[in-house]
């Protein structure tokens, strides 16, 4: 009785702690000891399979030695093909890497799926750090995942970036997320524009640089693609070169919103003339064609005559706006010449 329930505690403790002693196989007694931590295997999930690849592992081991029997008669006993038989003393292999660098409690190896585990163990150092942080935060790890782990990696290492910066990034003293973000941002811009953020990445490489730096160049490219709309800025190396400067300088947020509101005041002009000129059409339209019988519709016409004459007015509160509203054909120089 006593043995049978030491024998439990010892096989319930394996399983929570993911820590019991496996086999010798030089040992005697091996195949009765298998025997015992394959059926601790069966209470546990990607456990049990690091557990069973590492029991086969082991198994696999003696047969080369030529001290045991066939490894590929022992799996059939245990009805397990020889492709997962390998699949799982590669998960093993991996489970040995990974928790070496990593220590992991079984609790925490509970959040990964089977393929998130073996991608992690798989990746580099970096990637390893940031999906084993998500596990001990009690989060869920899916292969998916860890491939967005990977490419934010690759990013982060991509040349775009200062040599001191992927370096960091090597060495863990930069994480791997906002390093991707800079570089993102980054590949975005033209060569040129790129240059005052890396002399602000060079100088400062930290985490509040790389943050402000990805901020920055994403509001830059968004501005250049709409440059384009700002039709009194006909050079467009003008306001690129002028970007560079207002970033260099502090005042780039103000220098965006100074072009973010030239391009709604442009739009504006030309709502306000477009509609401007269909009023005024309608107008004369109606008054033509009402004729003087119609009082109520010739008091409206008179009532908006403010607005459609060359420069139209309204009174907000205390204040008179008014708008001095022309349309002058615009030529090239050489159309105008004789």
């Amino acid at each position: 009785m006593l043995e049978t329930v030491a024998r439990q505690t010892a096989e319930q403790l394996a399983v929570q702690v993911l820590e019991f002693t496996l086999p010798d196989p030089s040992a005697p007694n091996f195949d009765h000891e298998l025997e015992q931590a394959w059926l601790v295997c069966d209470r546990v999930d990607l456990q049990t399979d690091i557990w069973r690849g590492r029991l086969l592992r082991s198994v696999r081991d003696k047969s080369q030695e030529g001290t045991g029997g066939s490894f590929e008669r022992w799996l059939a006993t245990k009805e397990v093909t020889r492709s997962r038989a390998y699949r799982l003393i590669e998960l093993a292999e991996c489970a040995d890497r990974f928790l070496n660098e990593h220590p992991l409690q079984a609790e925490e190896l509970k959040h990964f799926s089977k393929a998130a585990f073996v991608s992690a163990a798989k990746a580099e150092g970096p990637v390893q750090v940031l999906v084993a942080e998500q596990a001990r935060r009690g989060e869920r790890v899916t292969q998916r995942q860890v491939e967005q782990f990977k490419d934010q990696w690759l990013l982060a290492n991509e040349t775009i970036l200062p040599e001191e910066v992927r370096e960091r990034v090597a060495n863990a003293t930069l994480p791997v997320k906002p390093v991707a973000q800079v570089a993102q941002a980054l590949a975005d811009l033209p060569d040129a524009d790129r240059e005052v953020f890396y002399e602000a990445l060079n100088h400062t490489p930290d985490l509040a640089t790389l943050r402000q730096v990805a901020q920055d160049a994403q509001a830059i490219g968004r501005t250049l693609s709409n440059l384009s709309r700002v039709q009194v800025l006909a050079e467009d190396d003008v306001a690129r070169e002028a970007l560079r400067e207002a970033a260099r300088i502090g005042v780039l947020a103000q220098t965006m919103d100074l072009l973010r509101w030239a391009t709604r005041v442009e739009r504006s002009l030309s709502q306000l003339y477009t509609a401007w000129q269909r009023l005024g059409v309608l107008h004369n339209e109606i008054a033509e064609a009402s004729g003087a019988s119609t009082r109520a519709l010739r008091q409206i016409l008179t009532a908006l005559e403010p607005l459609i004459e060359a420069s139209p007015a309204i009174d907000v509160g205390s204040v008179r706006l008014s708008a001095q509203l022309t349309c002058a054909e615009r030529w090239p120089a050489e159309l105008l010449e004789p």
